[in-house]
């Protein structure tokens, strides 16, 4: 592409490419056009709209501590598996007693 075919373009004397005007129509929008479950969200400001069902958005801010909140959220279910067998053990020795009496 040089400068005179893009000139060409702007006075009219050639017609603008399809796949240039896609090009363009793409790079002009705020939305993504993939498949999958990311087709459809949007950028506005500093937010990421996503689509799932209902409205989401999360700022850009908190992209950088989506790896904490995993952590967490990984040692929490460490944490609770622990208790949760430790309270079914205690439940099940509870009934087998009472099933002697």
């Amino acid at each position: 592409m040089t400068v005179s075919i893009v000139q060409a373009w702007n006075g009219g004397k050639s017609p603008v490419p399809v796949v240039c005007v896609k090009y363009l129509e793409l790079l002009d929008s705020n939305e993504l056009r993939c498949a999958g479950v990311w087709n459809g969200a949007r950028a506005e400001g500093s937010w990421l709209i996503v689509s799932a069902g209902y409205q989401v958005g999360i700022e850009f801010e908190e992209i950088e501590r989506l790896a904490d909140y995993r952590r967490l959220f990984h040692l929490r279910t460490l944490r609770t598996k622990p208790i949760e067998h430790r309270s079914i053990l205690a439940l099940s020795s509870r009934q087998t007693v009472s099933s002697l009496l």
